[in-house]
């Protein structure tokens, strides 16, 4: 008798460098924020960046905080 052992080894280390429902680039969003002085969240109303799937936002965050 065998018995099956599943292991979840978390992601696959794959980083977002866009959101891909609206098509914006972290760096688009970071140029905004900084030339515009728009705030993250006045930029996701204006663009639905973030907001649609939300699959990019851990790594807009890591990317905006400098960390990406």
């Amino acid at each position: 008798m065998s018995t099956a052992v599943l292991v979840e080894t978390g992601p696959v280390g794959r980083t977002m460098t866009r959101c891909e429902c609206s098509g914006l680039s972290f760096a688009e969003v970071a140029r905004r924020l900084r030339e515009n002085g728009q705030t993250l969240d006045a930029l996701q109303a204006e663009t639905g960046c973030g907001r649609l799937c939300t699959a990019c936002v851990p790594d807009l965050h890591d990317h905006l905080a400098g960390r990406r």
